[in-house]
């Protein structure tokens, strides 16, 4: 409490847990709860949890990794949280193959809490869709005379967390935000942890597929997680947008007409054997010009009235 006075945040009294978290992630070598396919579990708890290996007892001079912690699958825990969540890969096409031809009817299952429900869902290794089911526990899920609902349920599920999370509806450019811009900001991945911090993810090397944010989009969706009121300057931003292609039309269409004025009035002087090619296309110009056409048809024997005869003239003179 003294922290949050400190900070000046307010903790609300009512949210007892994350409005989404995962309990448990289990790993199998097939959709099953029996103890034989069980590779490995891991529970965690709310709050921070630490992912961490234990260094080696000793070490051979033929390891290539040397350095305690480092290629034990932290990575990679973290990127099958992310494809439990959505995500369309869980690491690059070298690993997935790998992983496969170890397990080829491997599966990932996660245990979640989406805003107070518990969610079992599992995907497998090779790819394909998954399954969800509304329940507390992965040995239920996991027995196969258990109905299970399709995988996009559960992403839906997510989908619905959106109005939860952000203030805003649309991102710059008028393209709709998903549960899925916000994802790669909540679970940044471990090759961007050196570049920008509107970079969340590289998709050249963990091959999410997520939907890559210019920098103004990234901060404004950051922003729009603490303060309510960005969800109205997403609105003048997207108006404002609105207001420069319209400004950016409009000089085109004056360019436009600016030009066909010029051909106009060369095209006019020409006619009417005008040298002044500078002439101004007023009112009473334009009035004289015709009048002196008149009187030009006129003394080539055609009676103006006739409007017929009088219109295929001036067709043919253009």
């Amino acid at each position: 409490t003294d922290n949050a006075s400190f900070t000046g945040l307010k903790i609300s009294s009512e949210r007892q847990e994350p409005l989404f978290w995962v309990c448990e992630i289990r790993f199998l070598s097939k959709f099953s709860s029996a103890a034989e396919c069980e590779i490995r579990r891991i529970h965690f708890r709310k709050g921070l949890n630490i992912v961490w290996a234990p260094p080696p007892q000793e070490f051979h001079p033929n390891d290539e990794q040397r350095i305690a912690g480092h290629a034990t699958g932290k990575t990679t825990l973290c990127r099958m949280l992310r494809y439990l969540l959505g995500e369309s890969n869980y690491g690059n096409e070298q690993l997935r193959n790998s992983v496969y031809q170890k397990f080829p009817e491997g599966y990932v299952a996660g245990h979640f809490r989406i805003a107070g429900v518990d969610w079992c869902v599992a995907r497998p290794f090779a790819g394909y869709k998954g399954f969800a089911l509304q329940t507390a526990s992965l040995d239920e899920f996991l027995k196969k005379d258990t109905q299970k609902e399709k995988y996009e349920i559960f992403k839906e599920v997510l989908a619905s967390l959106l109005e939860r999370i952000s203030t805003i509806s649309k991102l710059p450019g008028q393209s709709k935000i998903t549960f899925y811009h916000l994802l790669p900001l909540f679970t940044r991945d471990q090759d961007s942890q050196y570049t920008k911090l509107a970079e969340w993810r590289d998709n050249s090397l963990s091959e999410s597929a997520s939907p890559i944010l210019t920098q103004q989009s990234a901060m404004l969706v950051m922003r729009t997680l603490i303060s309510d009121i960005v969800g109205k300057e997403s609105e003048l931003l997207v108006k404002h947008d609105e207001l420069e292609a319209k400004v950016r039309d409009t000089k085109a269409r004056h360019d436009m007409l600016k030009c066909i004025l010029a051909e106009d009035r060369e095209r006019l002087c020409g006619i009417c054997q005008d040298n002044a090619v500078d002439a101004t296309l007023g009112q009473m110009y334009i009035s004289q010009k015709i009048e002196e056409c008149n009187r030009r048809l006129s003394t080539y024997c055609i009676d103006p009235i006739d409007d017929t005869h009088s219109i295929a003239v001036i067709n043919g003179r253009n």
